[in-house]
């Protein structure tokens, strides 16, 4: 008895599978999420450390050695490639591919913390894995406004609401003006006195923080007891105490002012800050996309006057006509296989037969890329 003959008897299951599958492809399809790259897993991880006002010279020895040293020993490692520029170090890891790398990026955050101390204070350090949903999906600019309140707007006020978005992996904004409060040293003041600029920095890096200093027992419970000495103001640098009385508004000048010029960031000529969004791993493009377009249509009204939200990148529309181009090229190839299957075949029964297998094939396969966490890409 052939495979032929035990299918042609039970007639009865296999239209039932052939049923159960085409509904579980036509599921699926709702499901499946739609992204412009496949969800590769690269056997890599990158990091990146900048703020530091060091020389590239200086960055290597400082930043870029150690960081080198302390992830080599982390198993798995093939090869440890870096770059240093003026104030910043990326360090690229290669690993065997099988390396399990969410866990291979626990490790190197782990080795990456404990050299934290050995590494110079102001330094922000990023270290993420290398995939496709590292790029950008969206991206607004937020015009009509002075760079710098705009940039507060985009960091403290947006930035908030579309990280709660599900779906979003990471939110980064860029302007051209950063505000922060600086302080401008009186050099023959701060001699007169023996002072020195790393006296006057320590004494406002002390004065200046958050820290819990000690605990209340009552009724059977403790209370933290936290000081709150965060600067909210040019007033509060200028009262800190350095020594003896003195103030550091009495050797410097405190006032509110902005970051290095180190990039413009500009819409049609005029100032602007950009909001880049990123998605999590396996994320859904096109969902996200409309969830950051609703938040973004409803914050509109309560944008100060001017001030507007402009989408100068989305990806999801890139999708969106791929997609589409997929599915009208995929119509056309069927009618045209079914007209020639017709030409040749001359029976109706049997070419509407054979026509009914190539959308039961395409939702079979849309199920079994569900079942493999496969994405619709490009």
């Amino acid at each position: 008895m052939t495979l032929f003959d035990v299918l042609r008897r039970q007639r009865r299951v296999v239209y039932l599978a052939v049923a159960l599958l085409s509904v579980a492809g036509a599921w699926a399809s709702f499901r499946l999420p739609s992204a412009i790259y496949p969800e590769l897993l690269f056997p890599r991880i990158k990091i990146v450390a900048q703020g530091s006002t060091l020389g590239a010279r200086q960055v290597v020895f400082s930043v870029t050695r150690p960081l080198e040293e302390a992830v080599s020993v982390v198993p798995g490692v093939t090869r440890v490639q870096s770059q240093s520029i003026r104030g910043a170090s990326e360090v690229a890891i290669t690993f065997t591919p099988r390396t399990d790398m969410a866990y291979a990026l626990q490790l190197v955050r782990a080795r990456v913390s404990q050299i934290q101390g050995m590494l110079p204070p102001d330094l922000e350090i990023e270290i993420e894995r290398l995939t496709p949903s590292l790029f950008p999906i969206i991206s607004y600019n937020l015009e009509g406004g002075d760079p710098a309140t705009l940039y507060d707007i985009a960091r403290y006020e947006i930035k908030p609401l579309i990280s709660r978005v599900p779906g979003v992996g990471r939110v980064d904004v860029q302007g051209t003006d950063v505000r922060e409060i600086e302080v401008v040293a009186d050099p023959p003041r701060l001699a007169a006195l023996g002072l020195t600029y790393a006296d006057l920095a320590d004494a406002i890096r002390r004065a200046v923080t958050v820290q819990a200093v000690g605990r209340v027992a009552q009724d059977y419970r403790q209370y933290l007891i936290v000081t709150d000495q965060e600067a909210h103001g040019p007033e509060d640098i200028g009262g800190v105490v350095i020594a003896h009385g003195l103030r550091v508004r009495d050797v410097a000048s405190v006032q509110v002012g902005t970051e290095d010029h180190v990039r413009i960031v500009a819409g049609d000529g005029k100032p602007a800050a950009l909001i880049n969004v990123a998605r999590q791993v396996e994320g859904n493009t096109l969902e996200v996309a409309d969830s950051v377009a609703g938040i973004v249509a409803a914050l509109a009204p309560s944008l100060p006057p001017g001030v507007h939200l402009k989408r100068v990148y989305d990806q999801a529309a890139l999708v969106r006509d791929a997609v589409r181009s997929v599915r009208d090229a995929m119509l056309i190839g069927a009618v045209l296989a079914v007209l020639v299957l017709l030409l040749f075949l001359r029976h109706g029964r049997i070419t509407a037969i054979s026509a009914a297998a190539i959308p039961v094939t395409l939702a079979v396969t849309v199920f079994v890329m569900w079942l493999i966490g496969q994405t619709f890409n490009l």
